[in-house]
């Protein structure tokens, strides 16, 4: 395997020069983070960064049960190379929740889980409604305070192929595209000549010459983007999305208690089996303080508050 190995490091960091010498591969000419090897000694890891956080290896992906009546349970456990989506892994997640069928009605995600492909795939191919933030429309409109038209502000004539502004003009352009990530989307624009006589344009685009031009994804998602959207600014939301700040303390435990953020072993196999035995312990301990009829706390309470819980005996 050392002999396999060293190869590969070689043609990764190394080119032709010449039919004679090598050079040190450019920037732009070494390979993806998903593909490109970080140790000599694991030939699966990989490196990732979350914010400030960078790392080689790999990631944990749990999904816990949040029935109120019942202990909360560590379902499918899966491992992932670093630099992998976490919406690469939504549905692989519940295909294994369906294989032993324990597909929820209601699945809590974070952002990262979601998006408005795998709102309409997961209700269609597993009758699972994905709960959890959409991401934000990133026009200058949606994130300016005031009376901009955004995407939401136009409406959508799918029988005709047509858009209709807030000031009631009918789009000149209807062309489907694909995007910056291969994914179809269709653009939308309108004419010049009426964009630049309309009298609110400066609330609705900023271009010269004036034209407003919008993409949205096709129906489907669309409308699934649009009502995950209207279903954020609800109370109702609010209060069934905060069941999920379970999973963060489960996480939490996982890495304080079990060294969940070590990988003991080399592999993403042997990965994965640490994975699933420190679950399993998880789910022991719980069912144990379930069946004790422990309650649950809301956090973690600190060694000053569980000494001061200590009932006081007094001297015989």
């Amino acid at each position: 395997p050392a002999a396999q190995m060293l190869p590969r490091v070689w043609l990764q960091n190394y080119t032709w020069r010449d039919e004679q010498t090598w050079r040190w591969r450019q920037q732009a000419e070494l390979p993806p983070a998903t593909l490109a090897i970080r140790s000599p000694f694991d030939a699966d890891v990989r490196f990732s960064q979350k914010r400030e956080t960078q790392w080689v290896g790999y990631k944990v992906h749990l999904t816990e049960t949040c029935d109120p009546d019942a202990p909360q349970i560590i379902t499918p456990v899966a491992t992932s190379a670093a630099p992998i989506a976490a919406g690469n892994l939504t549905a692989p997640i519940h295909a294994a929740l369906e294989a032993k069928d324990l597909l929820p009605s209601d699945h809590l995600v974070d952002t990262a889980w979601l998006d408005a492909e795998l709102l309409v795939d997961s209700q269609r191919d597993y009758q699972v409604n994905l709960v959890g933030p959409t991401r934000r429309d990133t026009g200058w409109q949606a994130r300016q305070a005031g009376n901009q038209f955004a995407i939401k502000d136009f409406q959508i004539d799918w029988e005709h192929r047509g858009a209709i502004c807030p000031a009631g003009r009918r789009s000149q352009f209807w062309m489907p595209a694909l995007d910056s990530h291969g994914q179809e989307v269709i653009q939308i624009k309108f004419s010049k000549r009426e964009c630049r006589a309309c009298a609110v344009q400066s609330q609705c685009t900023r271009s010269h010459p004036p034209r407003r031009a919008i993409t949205v994804q096709p129906e489907a998602r669309y409308k699934a983007l649009l009502a995950a959207r209207e279903r954020e600014a609800s109370p109702a939301f609010a209060d069934q999305y905060a069941l999920r700040a379970g999973i963060e303390g489960t996480l939490s435990h996982g890495v304080r208690s079990f060294d969940l953020r070590r990988a003991r072993y080399l592999g993403k196999i042997k990965t994965h089996l640490q994975h699933l035995l420190i679950a399993m312990s998880m789910n022991l301990a719980r069912i144990g303080r379930w069946l004790a009829a422990e309650p649950l706390a809301q956090v973690r309470p600190s060694a000053f508050k569980r000494l001061h819980s200590v009932p006081a005996t007094a001297p015989a």
